[in-house]
């Protein structure tokens, strides 16, 4: 199809994301947050490779994992998928996107933060909070100069606040705890 923007956010819209909207591969920008979705992220969607701008699906019940399939989104700079039941890791190939925003809190994710998304040298928005996260912040996100607000509180996360941070443009709090 030739649709660009598809948008049914913030209605009270149930089921599971059908894997057939993998054909509309001219989309950039697809929302479907604050609704009642549920299942797995479809990995189909990987079939949107034009996607650019928004990837809204924030505010649902998906479980599993972000597809590591939706790495081929090489040009999608903001992604949102928090407050749902997502678990596993963050996938490292997700450094192929140009991601700015990067929304998962409020979701079961485990694991390290990957040092791959020290590739991600546009973040604005980084926001991880309130899942299961453990290991220590990379050094490395101070190729993040651009950041406004990094949030990693109420995860495991331990070690010391690396000095490299100090590159962060703190126009919003950094926030890093365990509560």
């Amino acid at each position: 199809t030739k649709a660009q923007i598809v948008a049914f956010g913030n209605n009270n819209l149930e089921g599971t994301l059908p894997a057939e909207y993998a054909t509309m591969t001219n989309l950039i920008v697809f929302g479907a947050q604050d609704n009642s979705f549920t299942g797995t992220l479809p990995s189909e969607y990987s079939a949107w490779v034009n996607m650019q701008y928004d990837l809204w699906l924030y505010g649902n019940q998906f479980t599993g994992t972000l597809p590591t399939e939706w790495s081929s989104m090489t040009n999608l700079i903001d992604l949102r998928v928090h407050d749902n039941k997502l678990t596993g890791t963050f996938p490292p190939e997700y450094e192929a996107m140009p991601l700015e925003q990067f929304s998962a809190y409020d979701n079961e994710f485990t694991g390290e933060l990957p040092e791959a998304y020290s590739a991600f040298v546009n973040m604005e928005f980084f926001d991880v909070g309130n899942c299961k996260l453990e290991g220590r912040l990379p050094s490395n996100y101070s190729a993040w100069t651009k950041v406004e607000r990094f949030t990693a509180f109420k995860n495991n996360i331990g070690g010391t606040l690396p000095a490299t941070h100090a590159c962060f443009s703190y126009h919003l709090p950094y926030h890093v705890a365990c509560f």
